[in-house]
């Protein structure tokens, strides 16, 4: 029986050229050494699940890879061996920039980033914004984004669109 799916999450591998000639499905790399080469996993076009290590080497060569589904820096193992990953590839790609950004701690870059995204795409990722606007670690700036995070929610309540206001939430 053919290998497809390997798990190894947390051991010291460093080398990946000996996977090249596997045809996986599934790879955790999760919590292995910093700075792993990813360059051999190019060609592995059957791989579908990937948790990445610490500032990969060579990212960039896995985003032709055409069955690559699930793509994630923060691998969780679920109880009882549930695997979750919460980011699809296509999410991954386009919040890298973002993660670039705020891994090389430049989280005002990756805030306007996130802020534009906002204003141009309708979406609320409100966790991602605050995580980036708490590392910033501006307690007054982080007290203005939650103000900024609760009008909607508030304004939702109001007009009868998030449920009950008994036991509200309050920022002030």
């Amino acid at each position: 029986m053919p290998l497809k799916k390997l798990n190894l999450g947390g051991t010291k591998v460093t080398n990946l050229q000996p996977l090249r000639e596997y045809s996986l499905t599934e790879l955790l790399l999760h919590d292995c050494p910093s700075g792993i080469d990813l360059s051999p996993l190019a060609e592995m076009a059957s791989l579908e699940t990937l948790a990445l290590p610490p500032n990969p080497q060579n990212l960039e060569a896995l985003r032709k890879l055409p069955h690559l589904q699930y793509l994630t820096f923060d691998y969780i193992p679920a109880v009882n061996r549930v695997r979750r990953f919460w980011e699809t590839a296509e999410y991954f790609w386009s919040d890298l920039p973002v993660e670039t950004l705020a891994r090389a701690e430049k989280f005002a870059e990756a805030e306007e980033l996130l802020r534009e995204r906002l204003r141009s795409s309708g979406t609320t990722d409100w966790i991602g914004l605050g995580a980036v606007v708490l590392a910033r670690r501006d307690a007054l700036r982080f007290r203005a984004f939650c103000n900024e995070m609760m009008t909607p929610y508030e304004q939702g309540v109001s007009a009868g669109k998030c449920g009950s206001q008994r036991g509200g939430l309050s920022w002030q």
